[in-house]
């Protein structure tokens, strides 16, 4: 991990349908560096799952744990890195993305000049890339990200 000065964004908590028309099984996270130098970024999805039963009464709680870590890693110039992970297992479950790297942020809002960050969630097709239908409550676009207070954690 280099010296320079990184933030932390979160998408902060969200549900994950079971259908919204389609199934919910894959979310891609997408870094896209627009410089012309690397840019480093790690990224990791906690998850709330649903209690074994369903509860007869709200609310209820569940403890949070992560279940996908990407370590850090260079995002080379003007390109995009895409992350793909499966989260079938956690439909009807709260998911929370994090991310810290070389954000630029100005009064506590992710701006554009270095790394972005988007989230997009929906059913993909099985051993292979993208999506093939996106639930528009599944995505989070770059300035949808909130910038997390270090001072509290």
């Amino acid at each position: 991990m280099s010296d320079k000065h990184k933030e932390t964004l979160s998408t902060g908590p969200f549900h994950v349908p079971a259908f919204n028309p389609f199934n919910q099984d894959r979310l891609v996270i997408i870094l896209k560096n627009p410089t012309n130098k690397p840019l480093e970024a790690s990224a990791k999805i906690d998850v709330c799952p649903l209690p074994p039963v369903d509860p007869v009464s709200f609310p209820f709680n569940t403890a949070e744990e992560t279940f996908f870590e990407f370590p850090e890693t260079v995002v080379p110039a003007m390109s995009c890195t895409r992350i793909e992970v499966v989260i079938a297992p956690f439909i009807r479950s709260t998911l929370h993305v994090t991310t810290t790297g070389d954000y630029k942020v100005c009064d506590d809002i992710p701006v554009c000049g270095k790394l972005e960050i988007s989230v997009t969630g929906g059913s993909g097709i099985v051993n292979a890339p993208g999506l093939i239908n996106a639930d528009p409550s599944l995505f989070f676009r770059y300035d949808n990200f909130v910038v997390c207070d270090k001072k509290h954690d």
